[in-house]
Formats: structure tokens, C-alpha cells, sequence
């Protein structure tokens, strides 16, 4: 089938500066929080007649599309250390900074002096290291502790990590309390692509309810409460080197509008690694880009310094002022950097923001702007100065409370854990558009019908795991492949004849959609996801069973899913802890937690477990021993016996033992076990001899 998003414009915006280290957000203003992950938001797929039914008018065909978001949390702490201030600020799940501007580990409260996480005096840091290039709006310690996302424990106690009870238990209060907030309307979509393509969201959390659909008869974003954000909207990424290689060609086919490029952060430092490539790319594909710089300024005099800067990496990346469809930004954060502290008088950011337009200006890049994030907008940059310049502002929740926009066209960074072709990593997306005109009129609704809409009110409909419906059903009714499928905000049902009506979702999802949905080796769940525990989910399809703890997937096919139910499954054998393995000469391998996974053909299903495998591993593995040829045996007086290709594999109360090759053929010559006992020893060499003990005798050939 032919597949897509669902059709107006899905905003992108990539891990800018936000990761740095920003003070002053509110736990429930700027972004949605949590104190423990959860499983990453599903895929959508769709097909271009999406496209049709969220249009005003009737709407053309689109190609492949591959773009995607859905509703973001951020980790928390559990635990905060007693000695971190109640005014410090948590900057990534682990870090936190202090109004001095020092650098803590949130749950131990040492101070991290890495100079690739806080600079050295004479240099900063790279902003998006501390967490990895992913963006991270700040929240105040004591607006988490005040929406009971983290309690204070004395410093020694607080390297403890939560318990999976009380993880789970703070999760489900933090579920219920977004939960509360003012309902979304009925159609969220999270993305909207016209089109035809395979679709990935990575993401965790609760629905939020921002969404895609039509305003006056043009792409538009509503905010949870339906009010419109901007009509014809344009979706946005902004990148940077921790975005990697992009594949820009991929990018622009899934739907990409526009992109912010980071130059570079501070004053006098190298251009941003990608950034070179990312404007050629951009200006030969005709992707409309602009240019962003991240601060490090405290004063007006580094400030024009960054000014300067700014303009000689654009220069030596070739960008004119005629280049640029979006402005040139300058990000302005609460920074941390060694040996330096963040303004925090309005009054001196406003000089910072008026030293570096005027290095722009007179260079004759004029179209200038500043970006941030809604609470730091409302305190250090809460000047009419600041606020006439900002048009792009990030906020991870279902609704944007910054109000002091500028005419004209404006953006909303909404989430920093989008996924698009082409781009190996979390994106950020944004929507950029113009102001809506008021009195306009919205977009359709969806109806979930069938066998998918009985599904869809099983799990509880609106409130399920996978929200709202963003497109109407999409069918094949070819005898030889009948099928229907609907896309909701964060998955998808799929129906057939065969299997029925079946949700899938999160990771799970994520892994089938990386496996080509239908069309690829999987074919079509056949039952709901299975919470196994610890963590782990499974979801069955027509090939095997997909497995998912996090953001970890593996999937177990054929022959090892029927080896792997044949030795008890999960009970005995855990969750697969990698892919299958083409061991060679047929045989194939699965690890699990507590044992492997072997076959051979379709009539040869082994395991080896435990003590065996910690034995098997110790004396070569697969390379020394072959593959096992059958399953454990009970030798009885504690020994177990486990017989391979080219050796038997013995253990008893920690011991482990093989007996191998022309050893074994003596040691079953001799009469075996019967007569000998179990090994010993391992086998050596005298120099004329091998040699090897058992029980009652050794073993002995040239």
C-alpha cells in the first residue's frame, strides 16, 4: 500500500541550543515533564488520499513523504541532591546549574568539571554537548519538586536510583496529571504529510494535542485547545553538526519547507561542522534556509564580538543577504560556561541584542531575529526590545503561551524528537507561518469505523495509547493482499480478514516500520502488545515477534520464535538481547538474557542457557565447540550436560567443562558418564600426550 502522513505541514525544528543549559523554564509552561522515560511515541502511516480528506479543497497528489512527530516529554530526576540550590536550574536529565553558574550532577551534587561539558575559562563549550545534540528546554529544581517530579535526598543517598515500583508509580501520576489538562480536539495530528511513504516518530510521553490541519483553506498548526498558531505553515528544521550527514534529497521528498543552519556558538570559535554542506545542500535543492548563532555573550562588548562572528562564518560559508528566506537568529539562552556568569538584567541583554544587530546590519544582513524559549522571554529577556525581534520561540507543550509576537510571520519549536528521512537522528520540528486570520474555518474530522473502530474504543479511544485519528481508513481490497489501515496521533491501527483489527505503537512500531511495515519480512501483527515486565513489551506479527524496552527493539523470526516458545519463552529464557546471527553452515543464533536461541533447517531448535552458555562462551564459543545439537541434559549428582558439533559443554556448582573432539570420542569409547563421572579438569598437553580428568579416570589421546 501506499503510504504517507496525513496532509497539511508538519513542523520540524532540530536540537538547536536548547540542551545547554537555559534557566528560569516552568516545569509545566515550556514542556511537558516526566521522572522516568517512557516507550517512544509510534509511526504514522498514511497515503496520499489523506491528503484529500483534511484539505478545504479537493487536494493533489503528493509524493513519498517520510516526516513525523508526536508529543514530547523530559526526563527528570527521581532524586535531587540535598546540596543543589532550590534556584538551580536542571539543564539535562542528569545536570543541573547552579545561579553561580557552576555545572552539578542533579543526584549527586558533585561538580562536573569536564571541559567538553562547561568550557574552560578562555573557551566555551559546544552547547549541545551535555545531552548529546538533543534539545532540552531547562526547568527550575523547584518548579519540578513543586509538580512532585523530584524529591531532595541527602548527597550520599541520591546516586541510589529510584526503584521500579516507585519509577513506574511517579510515571503514572505524571500520566494522569497531563492527562487532566484542557481535552484535545478531536483531530490531533501530529504530523501532516501529503503523500506517499514509510513514516517514523521517535519520541516518549503523553499526548499533548498540538496538531496539524487547515485554516482558511491553506496548511495550518492548532494548538491543543484548537486555536490556530499560524496558516500556511511551513515545516521547519533547524540542524546541526549533531544531526550528522543529512540527506537533503531525502529531507526535501519528506515534506522538509525550510531550515535553520547553526553557524557556530560564542565568539571566535570554528564554524559548525556541517554547516557548509548544509547551505549548499539547502541552496541546490532550493530549500528555503536561514542561519542561527548561539550566545555565550555577558556583556555588549562579547556580544559584537559575536556580531563579527556571525558575519565572517557566513561569509566563509558563502551566504549573502540575498541567500536567506528566514533570518539570521541570535540564541539566546541561559548559558553555562567556566569561570563566567549569565547576565540576568533585561537591561544588559538588551544591549547584548542591540550590539549584535548592529554588526549584522552593517554588514548588510538585515533580516535579523532572536530566538528563546517562552519563560526566559519573560524574565532576563523581557525588554520591548528583545520581544520586537523574537518571531521563533520554543515551547514543548500543546499550547504556545508567548504572546509578544512581532507582525508578521512567526515560528513554534514544539518538539525536539521528530524523526525525517534523511536525517540519522532526533530532529527539532517547528512551524513557521503567518499570523491566522481570525473567523477562518478549520479543517475535517475522522471517523474510526469496523472492526479498527471496535479496536479503537477496546483501548479506550480518545484516551488510548495511541490518541485520536489524523486521517480517514486507508484499503486494498485486492483479493490476494485485503487490508485496511487508519493513523492516529501516535500510531496506527491494521486490519485484515486473517488477524483482525490490531494497534501497534511506540517502539514496537518504530522496529515494524524499520522493518517496512506489511511489505517487509514481519507481514501484519496478529495480536495487541504484551507486557512482558521489567520494562519489556512484545507485539506478535505472521514472521516472528517484535521486542521493545525503551528505545530498544529487536525482532526474533521463523524458526527462532518457534525454538524460543518451544523452550518456555520469556520465563526461561528473557528478552532477546540482539538480532538473529548467520552463524553459517545453517544454523542461526539468537542471544536472550538467560540463554541463546539456535536452529538449524526447520527440525533442529536449541537452547543453551545459563551455565552451559557461560561454560560454551569460556572455551571458544561457536568457533571452538560448533553449535549445540541438543538441549541440556540432567546428568544427575548436579551435573548438566550439553552436547555441540565438535565437543560436549559440562558444568556442575560453577564449574564449567568441555571435553572435546578426540577426548570426547574416548571419553564415550570408555562407556561416558556410566563409567567415568564428568570431567574435572580441561584438557592439556603433556608434550607427547592430551590429556583431560574425570570422576573416575583420564581421558588420554595422541
Amino acid at each position: 500500500m501506499k503510504r504517507g502522513l496525513c496532509a497539511v505541514a508538519m513542523l520540524v525544528a532540530t536540537s538547536m541550543a536548547l540542551s545547554l543549559g537555559v534557566a528560569g523554564a516552568s516545569a509545566v509552561g515550556d514542556v511537558v515533564v516526566t521522572s522516568s522515560s517512557t516507550a517512544d511515541a509510534p509511526t504514522i502511516q498514511m497515503n496520499s488520499d489523506d491528503l484529500d480528506a483534511i484539505a478545504a479543497a479537493n487536494a493533489a497528489a503528493g509524493n513519498g513523504k517520510g516526516i513525523s512527530a508526536q508529543p514530547q516529554t523530559q526526563q527528570l530526576p527521581d532524586t535531587v541532591a540535598e546540596s543543589i540550590p532550590e534556584d538551580a536550574t536542571i539543564v539535562a536529565p542528569e545536570l543541573a546549574v547552579t545561579t553561580s553558574g557552576e555545572v552539578k550532577h542533579v543526584q549527586t551534587g558533585e561538580t562536573v568539571t569536564d571541559p567538553a561539558i562547561v568550557g574552560t575559562v578562555e573557551t566555551p563549550p559546544d552547547p549541545l554537548t551535555k545531552t548529546d545534540g538533543k534539545s532540552y528546554i531547562p526547568v527550575k529544581i523547584e518548579d519540578a519538586k513543586a509538580e512532585g517530579k523530584a524529591r531532595t535526598v541527602p548527597d550520599a543517598d541520591a546516586a541510589e536510583p529510584a526503584s521500579a515500583e516507585s519509577s513506574s508509580a511517579n510515571t503514572e501520576a505524571n500520566a494522569a496529571a497531563q492527562s487532566s489538562a484542557t481535552a484535545a480536539p478531536i483531530v490531533s495530528a501530529a504530523t501532516f504529510v501529503e503523500g506517499q511513504s514509510t513514516v517514523r516518530s521517535i519520541a516518549a510521553g503523553n499526548e499533548q494535542g498540538a496538531y496539524w490541519g487547515t485554516y482558511n483553506g491553506t496548511p495550518a498548526f492548532f494548538q491543543k485547545n484548537g486555536t490556530p498558531f499560524v496558516q500556511n505553515a511551513k515545516w521547519v528544521i533547524d540542524v546541526s553538526k549533531w544531526n550528522g550527514t543529512i540527506d537533503w534529497d531525502k529531507a526535501k521528498a519528506a515534506g522538509v519547507q525550510g531550515a535553520i543552519i547553526r553557524i557556530g556558538f560564542g565568539s571566535g570559535n570554528p564554524i559548525d561542522a556541517q554547516a557548509k554542506r548544509n547551505i549548499a545542500e539547502c541552496k541546490r535543492l532550493g530549500i528555503p534556509f536561514g542561519i542561527y548563532l548561539y550566545s555565550y555573550a555577558y556583556d555588549a562588548a562579547f556580544a559584537a564580538g559575536e556580531g563579527d562572528s556571525t558575519v565572517n562564518l557566513m561569509r566563509e560559508a558563502g551566504v549573502n543577504p540575498g541567500d536567506l528566506s528566514y533570518p539570521v537568529y541570535y540564541d539566546l539562552e541561559q548559558w553555562s560556561w567556566a569561570g563566567h556568569t549569565p547576565p540576568t538584567d533585561p537591561a544588559v541583554y538588551e544591549q547584548i541584542a542591540r550590539a549584535w544587530n548592529e554588526k549584522l546590519w552593517a554588514a548588510g544582513y538585515r533580516n535579523t531575529a532572536f530566538y528563546s524559549y517562552t519563560q526566559y522571554l519573560r524574565g532576563p529577556l523581557n525588554t520591548p526590545y528583545i520581544h520586537g525581534g523574537v518571531n521563533w520561540v520554543a515551547q514543548y507543550s500543546g499550547y504556545i503561551t508567548y504572546t509578544a509576537w512581532p507582525a508578521g510571520q512567526r515560528g513554534w519549536q514544539y518538539t525536539s524528537t521528530g524523526y525525517i528521512d534523511g536525517v540519522g537522528s532526533n530532529v527539532d520540528l517547528n512551524a513557521f507561518g503567518d499570523v491566522p486570520v481570525a473567523g477562518g474555518t478549520a479543517g475535517p474530522r475522522f471517523e474510526v469505523k469496523g472492526a479498527m473502530g471496535e479496536e479503537w474504543q477496546r483501548i479506550g479511544g480518545s484516551s488510548s495509547k495511541i490518541g485520536n485519528p489524523v486521517a480517514d481508513e486507508v484499503c486494498n481490497w485486492d483479493p490476494a493482499r485485503t487490508n485496511c489501515y487508519q493513523n492516529f496521533q501516535y500510531g496506527a491501527i491494521s486490519w485484515t480478514p486473517s488477524t483482525g483489527a490490531r494497534y501497534t505503537v511506540g517502539q514496537l512500531r518504530t522496529e515494524w516500520a524499520n522493518r517496512g511495515f506489511e511489505n517487509g519480512v514481519m507481514g501484519f501483527p496478529v495480536a495487541d502488545e504484551v507486557d512482558l515486565g521489567n520494562g519489556w513489551w512484545r507485539q506478535e506479527f505472521q514472521a516472528g515477534y517484535i521486542f521493545a524496552k525503551g528505545s530498544t527493539s529487536y525482532v526474533m523470526l521463523f524458526q527462532l520464535r518457534e525454538s524460543y516458545d518451544q523452550h518456555k519463552g520469556y520465563a526461561w529464557l528473557g528478552a532477546p538481547v540482539a538480532n538473529e546471527e548467520n552463524m553459517g553452515n545453517g544454523w542461526w543464533r539468537q542471544r536472550c538474557e538467560h540463554g541463546d536461541v539456535w536452529t538449524r533447517g526447520t527440525t533442529v531448535k536449541t537452547v543453551i542457557q545459563l551455565e552451559l552458555r557461560d561454560s560454551y562462551n569460556e572455551h571458544g564459543g561457536a568457533g571452538w565447540l560448533g553449535a549445540p545439537v541438543s538441549d541440556e541434559e540432567d546428568m544427575g549428582n548436579g551435573w548438566w550436560r550439553q552436547r555441540c558439533e565438535h565437543g560436549d559443554v559440562w558444568t556442575r556448582w560453577g564449574a564449567k567443562r568441555v571435553v572435546m573432539l578426540a577426548l570426547r570420542d574416548n571419553y564415550y569409547k570408555r562407556g561416558g558418564f556410566a563409567k567415568l563421572g564428568g570431567p574435572t579438569s580441561d584438557e592439556r598437553f603433556t608434550g607427547t600426550v592430551w590429556q583431560q580428568d574425570c570422576e573416575k579416570g583420564t581421558l588420554e589421546v595422541k
